[in-house]
């Protein structure tokens, strides 16, 4: 398997397979999403049925082997604000990440060895001035990200500690829920062929 991904990569150029670098025209990268996306299928339905069982959340099976979630509900509140926040970070990462690959059709990787050649210069240069940069950069750093969660706390007030939404009941798609948006699309659809 591995010389499969070798030279998936290879043939692109070392880019990572994506739409935007032609990477995903490769013969063996359909069988493989075919395979993810199934394994992926299975797993969140397994997921569905344990959730129901349990009557939990969307998304909470109760994984936490280490014991990492405090128990006061405040806390509990702010770390799913937290995963929220981060996991949306993350996919307009990734979105940008293959985004940047797509429109200068070079790898993102190659362009990390120039990043390390100067950081490998700055180190080099001196230890000494070196660290004062470093230790003033962090200190700037810390600040200004302080000042940016005073900000966020003042902006949303009591919203990491005060329930503002209910969260929507879970249920299997009916055909109901399918007509309800279908009847939008089609006056969209004949409001746009006129």
């Amino acid at each position: 398997m591995s010389h499969v991904r070798l030279r998936c990569v290879r043939n692109t150029g070392g880019r990572a397979p994506s739409l935007l670098n032609g990477g995903l025209e490769e013969s063996q990268i359909p069988f493989f999403l075919l395979g993810a996306f199934s394994i992926a299928g299975y797993s969140d339905w397994k997921g569905t049925q344990v959730q129901k069982e349990l009557k939990l959340e969307p998304g909470n099976v109760n994984f936490d082997p280490l014991g990492l979630l405090p128990s006061d509900e405040e806390t509990v509140e702010k770390f799913k604000l937290a995963e929220l926040k981060h996991g949306r970070i993350a996919m307009v990462a990734i979105t940008l990440y293959a985004l940047e690959e797509g429109t200068s059709q070079t790898s993102i990787l190659k362009e990390t060895v120039p990043l390390f050649k100067e950081i490998g210069r700055l180190i080099a240069e001196g230890p000494v001035q070196g660290n004062i940069d470093l230790v003033k950069d962090l200190n700037a750093d810390a600040k200004a990200l302080i000042a940016d969660s005073v900000r966020e706390e003042e902006f949303y007030g009591n919203a990491f500690t005060q329930k503002v939404f209910d969260r929507l009941a879970v249920h299997d798609v009916e055909f109901k829920d399918v007509f309800a948006l279908s009847i939008p699309a089609l006056i969209m659809a004949s409001a746009a062929a006129r």
